[in-house]
């Protein structure tokens, strides 16, 4: 798991670098081409119209790394918090990890399984499946 959390952290960091690196790029593309439409014809100022498209492709950058400002839409705690939530409603239940109390995680003499075994998505399961039988009245012994 150690791994994993600094492959992720790794990953981030070179993603953040590109896009301060592309920012940089940015900024001296601009004022090289202001520097350009001053020395060939300062009465027409152009200088600005390559920079808007490129701006919006900074900006798109931006939000693909940092998300948007503001919020944690399209943040990578966002997309996780978005697919447990896709998991939940596709498997017909209202579960998510957040939703499990802490004793629920320590196995209590065969009454659940200890989650930190399964992987998400057995845990997802399991946990539908005590709800569902819980609901239907059928007892610890159906799951």
């Amino acid at each position: 798991m150690d791994h994993y959390i600094k492959e992720k952290a790794k990953k981030k960091v070179k993603s953040i670098r590109r896009l301060y690196i592309h920012c940089s790029i940015f900024a001296i593309m601009a004022v090289f081409f202001f520097l350009i439409n001053i020395t060939t014809n300062p009465f027409f100022m152009w200088y600005y119209l390559p920079l808007i498209p490129w701006g919006a492709i900074v900006a798109l950058h931006y939000v693909l790394v940092k998300g948007i400002p503001g919020t944690k839409i399209l943040t990578k705690e966002w997309e996780e918090e978005e697919y447990e939530r896709q998991i939940d409603r596709l498997s017909g239940g209202n579960f998510t990890f957040d939703e499990i109390e802490e004793e629920e995680f320590i196995p209590q003499k065969g009454k659940y399984l200890a989650y930190t075994e399964l992987s998400d998505e057995e845990a997802l399961e399991l946990r539908r499946l005590q709800k569902h039988s819980a609901t239907q009245g059928l007892g610890q012994d159906f799951v």
